[in-house]
């Protein structure tokens, strides 16, 4: 999560309210995430589960 932060050429500075770009635009993200928290939260559930799924072989049921 923190490269995502911190990369210079990715979108998600403006999604986490780090930048505010000219050249993005919010649109339909900026819809269902008007607040740069919700985003923050949405990625980082998206990054947990994927762990989750490449461990996920590996647990008891």
């Amino acid at each position: 999560m923190r490269f995502a932060e911190e990369y210079p050429w990715s979108t998600h500075q403006e999604y986490f309210g780090k930048r505010n770009s000219i050249v993005i635009d919010r649109g339909l993200l900026g819809e269902f995430f008007p607040e740069p928290m919700k985003y923050k939260e949405f990625a980082r559930d998206i990054l947990q589960s994927r762990k989750y799924k490449t461990v996920s072989h590996l647990t008891l049921d």
